[in-house]
């Protein structure tokens, strides 16, 4: 069970991206390193407040909206 920080990538899509990306394009950032994460095992696991500053970063620059 995940504490509350921390997220599942379908946690992030819905909560976070509120369904503007699909999950293969969420696994491409991470990968890239354009969005923070930490892999245990096979699953990518998301910092909420890690993602919330993020978001607050990146979300209000207009290059973004270039990436989706």
């Amino acid at each position: 069970m995940l504490n509350n920080d921390l997220m599942t990538s379908k946690m992030v899509l819905k909560e976070i991206f509120e369904g503007m990306i699909k999950y293969s394009t969420l696994l491409q950032y991470v990968r890239s390193g354009k969005i923070p994460a930490k892999k245990i095992g096979r699953k990518y696991v998301f910092s909420r407040k890690a993602l919330i500053a993020w978001r607050e970063r990146n979300f209000n620059r207009p290059a973004f909206a270039k990436m989706i």
